[in-house]
């Protein structure tokens, strides 16, 4: 996903990086990026460090207070156009797995990513890991529903076997021995 408040960067992005992305992605703020990664599906973020109203490291602050399988373990690259000496250091400082510098060329995003690949391996790991714990609960469930039904079934069970007979049974079953 790509995330930059200004129209004409998110269709350059889109042009240039279109071939790259299994799904590309384009959002204008911080709001609609969280949405998205909120539905657990997005696998990368690159967005611009200085949107309007909630910036990148806003954005990023938002996102790592997510579970990890939904997106608290996202792997987010910041992107600038106001570069200066101290900016990398400064955004990996902040949580950013990687930082790219505007304009970016294919061959400095295409090294960013392969920077957060082993991150994006993690992210696949925690997902699926994630979901075969939600399979076993599942079936944990279904085992305990079960179990409970068998229960109830048996103290039901004994139940009627120990009950007495009520006084009109008693009296059939007396006519019945005479």
């Amino acid at each position: 996903m790509f995330v930059d408040d200004s129209e004409d960067e998110r269709d350059l992005f889109a042009v240039r990086f279109a071939t790259e992305c299994a799904e590309l992605v384009t959002v204008a703020s911080a709001d609609d990026a969280l949405a998205l990664v909120e539905r657990g599906e997005t696998d990368l973020v690159v967005t611009d460090f200085t949107l309007r109203k909630c910036d990148g490291s806003d954005l990023l602050r938002r996102m790592r207070a997510l579970a990890p399988e939904i997106g608290g373990a996202v792997p987010a690259i910041a992107a600038t156009g106001w570069a200066t000496a101290g900016d990398r250091d400064d955004m990996l400082a902040a949580g950013f797995s990687e930082y790219v510098a505007k304009p970016y060329s294919r061959e400095s995003l295409r090294a960013a990513v392969a920077n957060v690949a082993p991150l994006l391996e993690h992210l696949r790991l925690v997902r699926q890991r994630c979901r075969e714990c939600s399979a076993e609960q599942r079936a944990l469930r279904a085992r305990l529903v079960d179990r409970r039904a068998a229960l109830v079934e048996d103290r039901e069970r004994r139940a009627l076997k120990n009950a007495r007979p009520s006084h009109d049974e008693r009296a059939l079953g007396n006519r019945e021995k005479a």
